[in-house]
């Protein structure tokens, strides 16, 4: 076999795979072939050598070796540049997909599952007390004060409409607490004077909407236990109410955030699930944004054609969309949102110049600088994919600056992993500006917190 001598320096993994892969006239199919026959191990694809070039994941001691071999090259060489991508990785990038929520995923995965198996459901007054409580408790992570002292009254609660809105446009860890204070205690479960036929439902859906916001606003403050907890009480609340597109709404919704946190195989299971149990009862509006979730999980789980096939669903689906047939809860999924959603599933999918229009536009349209944030580390990621490194650094800062001003742990933890991709491109002018703009205003970004207790 030839060799391929690395050129001299610090290179990091990504440029230097690609360049030794290039300089053997091979195609990402070709070396994934080539290390699955001489490993013995069928377990490397084409997305899986595109995610070690592009830096998404650096291969373990097993593959280097392997790489070498197959590459005919020194392995100290590939360890060397292997070791410049985790040093250039953020400390959060390292940590669990979902911080210490395993035990909290499981369970909304066998949530999940008992809603599939029945979504119909059956709105039993029954189970209102015991998802008010839990709900409760996970409010207080949140906000200890959501309980006024006795003899004290607390605020008249705020519309759940108004906060929904109030959290898109502003957010943050640091009005968490603010928010869920406000939107005050669970519904309580009708009494036995009340017709618990009648009082139920609507009891059970309060429950499970106030649920899926309290657990978007715990995912804002890097509260991930919560977050997920509080997702599996808005399922299981939506599922005793037989609500079947809002328990969709909710599953979807932690599809997305599990996704974004690292796990795409626990998302798109999420996703599938919700696509399963939900499609029939959901609004055009509602499948669009079902279709969407499943097709991001599908591009970053490297399912190219199911992701290009729901995103092509999802793009029927909104152009059926009929927004006064909508629940209140999907208001946010605009013209714009959809824009950005399409971007960021191109993006994940490999096509960087398709996506940065869709995801330019979604930045000039976000209500608030979290959304603006999110959308932006995505478009800075479509530009560094496709080349375009002064693009990518200007989009990163915009994004950087977006993400202090919202406070929100998602979105400062989007711009801290953007810095490993920009890494690929160190020795550019435009990269080593926007890094020491990143390292002078890192301390303002929201802190990533993991692994809270869970009430």
């Amino acid at each position: 076999m030839s060799t391929f001598d690395p050129p001299p320096g610090a290179r990091p993994l990504g440029p230097l795979l690609a360049a030794m892969r290039r300089g053997h006239g091979w195609s990402q199919q070709r070396l994934a072939d080539l290390l699955c026959d001489a490993s013995g191990a069928p377990t490397v694809t084409r997305h899986e050598i595109s995610r070690w070039e592009r830096q998404e994941r650096v291969p373990g001691g097993f593959w280097l070796g392997w790489l070498a071999t197959v590459l005919g090259t020194d392995p100290s060489a590939l360890t060397r540049a292997a070791a410049v991508v985790r040093r250039a990785l953020p400390a959060d990038a390292a940590r669990p997909a979902v911080p210490g929520a395993a035990a909290e995923t499981a369970a909304l995965r066998r949530a999940a599952h008992a809603w599939l198996a029945d979504p119909s459901g059956d709105a039993d007054a029954r189970a209102a007390p015991a998802l008010s409580r839990r709900l409760a408790r996970l409010a207080a992570t949140l906000s200890p004060a959501t309980a006024p002292p006795v003899g004290r009254a607390g605020p008249v609660p705020a519309p759940l409409p108004g906060l929904r809105r109030l959290d898109d446009l502003v957010g943050g860890a640091d009005l968490a607490a603010t928010l869920v204070h406000r939107l005050g205690p669970p519904p309580a479960a009708p009494g036995r004077a009340a017709a618990p036929a009648a009082a139920a439902p609507a009891v059970l859906t309060a429950i499970a909407e106030r649920a899926q916001l309290i657990g978007w606003v715990a995912a804002d403050a890097g509260r991930w236990r919560t977050a997920v907890a509080a997702h599996r009480v808005a399922v299981q609340a939506a599922h005793a109410a037989g609500a079947r597109a809002l328990a969709g709404y909710a599953l979807s919704s932690a599809s997305h955030l599990i996704t974004e946190a690292g796990d795409p195989a626990t998302g798109l299971l999420l996703a599938h699930t919700a696509r399963a149990g939900a499609t029939r009862a959901s609004t055009a509006t509602g499948r669009a944004l079902l279709l969407h979730r499943t097709a991001l999980a599908c591009a970053v789980a490297g399912s190219e054609r199911a992701a290009q096939s729901a995103l092509d669903a999802a793009r029927r689906a909104a152009e059926a969309s009929d927004p006064v047939r909508d629940p209140a809860w999907l208001y946010w999924l605009t013209g714009d949102e959809l824009d950005g959603m399409t971007g960021r599933c191109l993006a994940a999918l490999g096509r960087p110049m398709r996506a940065a229009e869709p995801l330019r536009h979604a930045v000039l349209a976000a209500p608030g600088p979290r959304t603006a944030a999110l959308h932006g580390t995505w478009l800075a990621r479509a530009y560094a994919d496709g080349g375009d490194v002064e693009r990518a650094c200007a989009a990163g800062s915009v994004a950087l600056h977006d993400a202090i001003r919202a406070g929100s742990v998602r979105a400062a933890t989007q711009v801290r992993r953007l810095q490993s991709r920009l890494a690929v491109h160190a020795a550019h002018p435009a990269a080593r500006q926007h890094r020491e703009e990143f390292e002078a205003d890192q301390s303002y970004l929201a802190d990533v917190r993991s692994g809270l207790a869970v009430a």
